[in-house]
């Protein structure tokens, strides 16, 4: 089976899973006090319901929103150029991209707001303007960054039309968005005050913004291939830039989506994050990872320049590319980064002795408490916190005030480290 399937739980992950154990109500008034909307959790409530409470189980809901976004990646380059191969290659570029195959794998959210933003597009191109609406609707109430790509889809309806849009099509379009921002927008802003007075982020900088164009490349490991796809990247996206920037070509992708859908997002959380308070993280803004390839594989599917030279240079970067890109992808797959917390849980299930655990640092509690869940192990599992309280950003709307104690005990139990390793204290 695929490594990253079964790689341990990281915080995060243990923590979608803990919320998504309660009931639907409870997801939302929990949610409230979180960062986060409620409607992936609610999903995975019932997702697992039905599937169960494995790793592969929680993965795989993720793993299927990356494939539908794979499929409407395909749907939207085709609608554009009506070209196959031009769709095959770009929905392969997607599916094997080493940052999204990370996040394919990942128990939260953000396959599933990519492929909610993805389709609202294809509605949205498709002059469908209830359903792209919909779907940015549903967006919104995945991850707050929705807010920015349905502005996106606003400025698109606006400037793709050949006349002024009807105004009929443009309250299609926002009437169920504005509905949802109306019913969860104080919400936000109080969630954003929480993440003022207590989150982990900073405020972003250039080389902070350098390093998500890196790592949108080449993802998060480091590997043999590394330099070689990162400079082949580079060259087919100047190819693209110089197609774009001196192509005739007025279909809406090319003109539009590329500086909207694209670029407007990570402008706004940006100066949010300069002027409010700080809210820039790269995997909150993976969905423009999904349209920037897109926008590149239009760009490169459309016959702008018929020069051979430029025709052949073309081809040459995009065999090379993809040529690169599937040695990575396949490490990517097989590389996991978490800590291994299972394989300490594990080692203890077998020890057969400790009568707790503890988790020293509040980090990786959740994960901790799951594979004690998973491996069915009888003893209760706390989190050290001298001060007895937890960070919120940790995830502290599912702890109870039971797993969390002042003192360690004498003797007689397990030590789990901030590393994921675990000791025996007799």
């Amino acid at each position: 089976m695929i490594p990253l399937f079964y790689q341990s739980l990281w915080r995060d992950e243990a923590f979608s899973f803990f919320l998504a154990l309660k009931s639907p109500l409870e997801i939302i008034s929990l949610t409230a006090l979180d960062y986060s909307p409620p409607l992936y959790y609610t999903l995975l409530h019932y997702w697992t319901t039905l599937f169960g409470e494995t790793e592969l189980s929680l993965r795989s809901l993720s793993l299927l929103f990356h494939l539908g976004s794979v499929f409407v990646s395909s749907l939207i380059i085709h609608k554009l150029t009506n070209k196959w191969l031009g769709a095959l290659l770009t929905s392969l570029a997607v599916l094997l991209n080493p940052y999204l195959i990370h996040y394919a794998f990942e128990t939260r959210m953000y396959t599933m707001l990519a492929f909610l933003i993805l389709t609202s597009t294809w509605f949205l191109l498709n002059k469908k303007h209830l359903l792209s609406g919909l779907f940015a609707a549903l967006a919104i109430f995945t991850h707050n960054y929705a807010t920015f790509y349905l502005i996106s889809l606003v400025l698109i309806l606006l400037l793709t039309e050949n006349q002024k849009p009807k105004l009929m099509g443009f309250f299609k379009l926002i009437l169920l968005p504005i509905l949802a921002l109306g019913s969860w927008a104080s919400i936000v802003l109080s969630q954003w005050s929480r993440i003022e007075s207590s989150f982990w982020l900073s405020k972003p900088t250039f080389i902070s913004l350098l390093g998500t164009f890196h790592s949108y490349i080449i993802g998060h490991s480091s590997y043999v291939f590394g330099n070689y796809l990162f400079y082949t990247s580079l060259a087919t996206i100047l190819l693209a830039i110089f197609s774009w920037k001196f192509s005739k070509i007025r279909l809406p992708l090319n003109k539009v989506l590329m500086p909207a859908a694209l670029i407007l997002p990570v402008v706004l959380s940006i100066i949010v994050s300069l002027t409010i308070t700080p809210i820039y993280h790269d995997r909150y803004l993976i969905s423009t990872l999904y349209l920037a390839i897109l926008s590149i594989g239009y760009v490169l599917s459309t016959e702008t320049f018929t020069h051979p030279l430029v025709q052949s240079l073309k081809t040459v970067l995009i065999t090379t590319y993809l040529a690169t890109l599937i040695p990575t992808s396949i490490y990517t797959l097989q590389t996991p980064l978490s800590q291994p917390i299972k394989d300490s849980v594990s080692f203890i299930s077998n020890q057969k002795k400790g009568s707790v655990a503890v988790a020293e640092n509040a980090l990786n509690f959740l994960e901790t408490k799951y594979y004690f869940r998973q491996y069915n192990l009888d003893i209760p599992v706390y989190v050290f916190s001298e001060n007895g309280s937890i960070p919120s950003y940790i995830g502290s709307v599912v702890f109870d005030k039971k797993d969390i104690i002042t003192t360690l005990p004498d003797r007689d139990y397990w030590s789990i480290n901030a590393r994921g390793g675990a000791h025996y204290v007799p």
